[in-house]
């Protein structure tokens, strides 16, 4: 398998997705999917653009070889918590790092301000 291929499947996986599913949305059949996750073949751009868009990523993201999805279990996470993972994973490393620091920060003060009693 490629890297492109385990970024596919990955990305296919952490919605929940069939390769079915994922074959009718982008207009192929369930084979195609099936080789562009076993790196068999490579989607063509227009099939990439589809692919990307289905799961909410840049091109660049499925393609580039020092990227990886790792598989998060969703179940438990509300909508809008997998909304802001799959934002997260979008970001560049810098943008990552500041929201890591702003939840680190938020987290610490939680805390306080509960025992303070200020909301």
């Amino acid at each position: 398998m490629t890297r492109m291929g385990d970024n596919l499947r990955s990305l296919r996986e952490a919605r929940g997705l069939s390769q079915g599913q994922v074959a009718r949305m982008v207009g192929k059949t369930r084979s195609a999917i099936s080789q562009y996750e076993s790196g068999a073949i490579v989607p063509r751009m227009g099939t990439l653009e589809a692919l990307a868009r289905v799961y909410g990523v840049r091109k660049s993201e499925i393609v580039d070889p020092h990227y990886t999805f790792a598989a998060v279990e969703l179940d438990g996470l509300s909508t809008r918590e997998a909304e802001l993972l799959d934002a997260f994973r979008r970001m560049d490393e810098r943008d990552r790092r500041t929201v890591e620091a702003l939840v680190a920060s938020l987290s610490t003060e939680a805390p306080r301000r509960a025992a303070e009693g200020v909301a």
